[in-house]
């Protein structure tokens, strides 16, 4: 990635007063952060509108852990990491979701005009319309879930325990293996879109 014209000792600075709840300085990273991240993470996922959600997630998981930040000795290495680190897992999921499609076709011996992708899309849809039939606060736990963070984040951010989100969790996975084997998928195949997640 570029350079960013900020100096360590300003970021440190910076990362102090965000330690200490203060907006004003997170949004002073967030926007000098931005628009070197941007470019670089849309070439990388090939999508500009998936490099915002990485951008996204990457802040949200500064501001969630943010009294932290003031142990912080190296900021621009911890925020390079964060982002690595953010990025690497889309990769992973990515790859699983590839991965998945390609194993699909070949347990169904598809015919070789098979499109992976045109699965992919139909199992997303029947995931999403199942995802859809779940009570709002179950909804909102499971896509948080989806969005890669742990339960410990999501009840910090819900201001619920862990057992809670837990349950609801289970709950949601049980609810949507049920839904997905109704629409005429084989409760393993339900099971291995779920592990895809």
């Amino acid at each position: 990635m570029p350079g960013i014209a900020i100096s360590d000792e300003d970021l440190k600075m910076w990362f102090k007063r965000i330690a200490g709840g203060d907006e004003d300085a997170f949004t002073k990273v967030f926007m000098a952060y931005h628009d070197y991240i941007l470019p670089f993470a849309t070439k990388r996922l090939r999508s500009e509108e998936d490099a915002l959600d990485l951008i996204q997630e990457v802040f949200y998981r500064l501001w969630l852990y943010r009294s932290t930040l003031d142990q912080v000795i190296n900021p621009k290495a911890y925020l390079y990491r964060m982002i690595y680190t953010t990025l690497l897992k889309r990769y992973e999921k990515l790859q699983k979701q590839v991965d998945f499609a390609r194993d699909f076709a070949a347990e169904f011996q598809l015919p070789s005009v098979f499109q992976p992708d045109i699965v992919y899309a139909d199992l997303q849809a029947r995931l999403a319309q199942a995802i859809e039939q779940l009570p709002a606060e179950r909804r909102k736990i499971f896509r948080l879930r989806q969005n890669g963070l742990m339960p410990v984040e999501i009840a910090q951010e819900l201001g619920v325990s862990v057992n809670t989100v837990k349950t609801q969790l289970k709950r949601a996975f049980a609810t949507i293996r049920g839904l997905l084997a109704e629409s005429g998928l084989p409760a393993i195949l339900a099971l291995s879109i779920l592990e895809c997640l």
